[in-house]
């Protein structure tokens, strides 16, 4: 199964699951009009497919007293697969680390961090980042506030 064979009711479907996959099978099944087998089956179909690729739970970052999102961008010393893998096995061991990017320009690579406050990013830039060998330099900065976050991917069926 791949995107451009589904229909309105499997992109529904995806798009009401990705706002809340705690529902029941019966109460998806209601919300786009389908028998629960029918929509069990689909919704096993999406599975199998790799279309879903897993359910979480979204926790708050303030409720947990993660108010600090930094933006990191880290340019390394070496362009070769040696360095970025070595890189990235560190980078993938912390839990900080929500995401990594492998971007073009200046810098390689694009962090989003999340930590308690300024003293723990300093600590997570001189402790960790700064004593991986292959970093040559980076550049942060600090979120504001955010405007816009969401999981949904658009699917285009509205």
């Amino acid at each position: 199964m791949t995107q451009q064979s589904l229909d309105q009711t499997d992109k529904r479907i995806l798009e009401i699951l990705q706002k809340d996959s705690s529902l029941s099978n019966a109460e998806l099944a209601e919300r786009v009009n389908l028998s629960s087998s029918s929509c069990h089956r689909r919704v096993r179909l999406l599975e199998q497919s790799g279309l879903i690729d897993r359910y979480v739970a979204l926790l708050s970052h303030e409720a947990l007293g993660l108010t600090l999102t930094v933006f990191i961008e880290v340019a390394l010393n070496k362009k070769d697969k040696e360095t970025r893998d070595s890189f990235m096995e560190r980078i993938r061991l912390w839990p900080e680390v929500l995401e990594c990017h492998f971007i073009s320009g200046e810098y390689d690579n694009l962090l989003r961090i999340v930590l308690e406050d300024i003293v723990a990013y300093r600590k997570f830039v001189l402790d960790k980042l700064l004593a991986i060998p292959e970093v040559e330099k980076t550049r942060s900065s600090i979120s504001l506030g955010q405007w816009k976050s969401t999981t949904a991917l658009p699917l285009g069926s509205a």
